[in-house]
């Protein structure tokens, strides 16, 4: 018998309240344009943590806007707190530019840019018994027990030729080099 209600109250009281809860630090600098460059860098602490991954989870790939089967029984619930799939702890942004005046008209704008971010958590997850269900419901261990994925990172960069029509427009022709490194690591396991 299935029923319909919010957990941990009404109805559904013999179930735990659904929490996700979201706690994050940025420390930024920016250099405005100015003097024909600009920066900005900046560095985010950040948690995701509860029982809930949201309206879709990334584990399963189920996409069913609040109901999906989370909260369907009780035995689906045990080792479900902890670390959320988008909990990436560390992000780090780099960005400079600087346009190179070549003549009155004419100048050249180099752009680079880094991202990194590390990996969000692995849990231990299983199949369940019931009829329906599939891999990947049941917490084997403790929610995100099973370590981190690595950092993710990738180094961008711009070229672009600028051409000054008149005192308010500017033609551009650019190029974009994304992951100049070819930086690869996982970004998924099978859990």
């Amino acid at each position: 018998t299935y029923f319909i209600g919010n957990p941990g109250e009404g109805i559904a009281t013999s179930f735990p309240k659904a929490t996700r809860t979201y706690h994050a630090v940025t420390v930024q600098f920016s250099k405005n344009f100015s003097d024909l460059w600009q920066a900005q860098v900046s560095y985010t602490w950040s948690r995701l943590r509860g029982n809930y991954e949201g309206l879709f989870v990334n584990g399963t790939g189920q996409l069913d806007p609040n109901i999906n089967a989370t909260f369907d029984l009780a035995q689906l619930l045990v080792n479900q707190d902890g670390p959320l799939s988008g909990d990436i702890t560390h992000t780090i942004k780099v960005f400079a530019a600087k346009e190179f005046v070549i003549s009155p008209v004419f100048s050249v704008t180099l752009g680079l840019t880094y991202t990194g971010a590390s990996g969000p958590p692995i849990s231990y997850t299983g199949p369940s018994n019931e009829t329906g269900y599939g891999p990947g419901q049941v917490y084997i261990l403790q929610r995100g027990q099973g370590g981190r994925l690595p950092w993710v990172n990738s180094v961008d960069a711009r070229l672009a030729l600028n051409y000054r029509l008149s005192k308010d427009s500017v033609i551009t022709v650019g190029v974009d080099g994304f992951n100049l490194f070819n930086f690869q690591n996982p970004i998924r396991v099978d859990e």
